[in-house]
């Protein structure tokens, strides 16, 4: 470890002791306090960066057995989340006084965790299993409220697609999650309301197998890949869907069109700010 505020060029550095074997990943905390480190010697440490002697912290994950292959930072630090070469997902609490000692184990998935992401208002950790092989494809989503006194008890399981979950990405607001699978379709599941397994929004027309999906950092686009049938762009907020349905139909629902789409709904203007007058054209 270098040290780089004292503006000289002959740098000094710091040895972190411990590990016994080749250091395959380095994982810094946001709030820079923490580094995490990975090794061929099937450890994984955790340094305290804020203490006098940092290389004198080194604490290691005991509760992992084999290599660890993904390390998760939520946005706050509070949290961190590691997956182990045997796919098993475990939460610790960076708060607590022995990080290293105790976790939260994130169990359910028939063949373990592939993919996991938390929330940027670090609420929630999403999870799914292995799309990569249609031998072992996970449908469902699980979804971890931070919040709760014991994370790994309070999980939801969102359903609904009928093949493996192969991507997952939360909007840049925390508002939703969007799950894209096998089957060709994202799920988006909004995060606001009492119980986000319910009733999510489907949004369809790919021809096969989701491979990437991304959302713009304003929260109102998502973008999604299919190999072949290249890559579409959604409208995720309700006032932009109608502003481009106002913009593709130029005028208001005729009274024998909101009778057809509406049935038993009394008439009214479609748009607001479409003059009454264009109603019936």
């Amino acid at each position: 470890m270098w040290g780089l505020e004292s503006g000289k060029s002959d740098l000094k550095s710091t040895v972190l002791p411990g590990h016994t074997g080749y250091v395959r990943a380095l994982y810094f905390s946001p709030d820079g306090r923490w580094l995490i480190t990975t090794s061929g010697d099937k450890t994984t440490r955790l340094w305290d960066l804020r203490t006098p002697q940092p290389e004198a912290s080194g604490r290691v994950f005991s509760a992992h057995e084999g290599e660890v292959s993904a390390v998760t930072f939520s946005p706050d630090s509070h949290w961190v989340a590691t997956v182990d070469a045997n796919h098993t997902a475990r939460l610790w609490d960076l708060q607590a006084a022995d990080p290293t000692a105790k976790s939260f184990d994130l169990r359910g998935h028939e063949h373990g965790v592939r993919i996991l992401v938390i929330s940027p208002d670090s609420r929630w950790v999403a999870t799914t299993g292995a799309p990569e092989s249609v031998f072992l494809d996970d449908k469902t989503v699980r979804l971890w409220n931070l919040r709760s006194k014991n994370p790994a008890a309070s999980v939801l399981l969102l359903l609904g697609h009928e093949r493996g979950v192969s991507s997952l990405a939360f909007s840049n607001d925390s508002q939703c999650l969007v799950s894209g699978s096998e089957d060709g379709t994202l799920r988006v599941w909004d995060l606001r309301t009492n119980n986000p397994a319910a009733a999510p929004l489907i949004l369809s027309g790919h021809k096969g197998p989701i491979r990437e999906l991304h959302m713009t950092a304003d929260s109102r686009w998502i973008a999604s890949t299919v190999k072949g049938d290249g890559t579409r762009l959604w409208l995720l907020r309700t006032t932009d869907l109608i502003s481009a349905a106002r913009d593709a139909a130029g005028r208001n629902l005729s009274r024998d069109e909101w009778e057809l789409f509406f049935q038993g709904q009394p008439y009214r203007n479609t748009f607001a700010d479409v003059p009454e007058s264009r109603a019936t054209e």
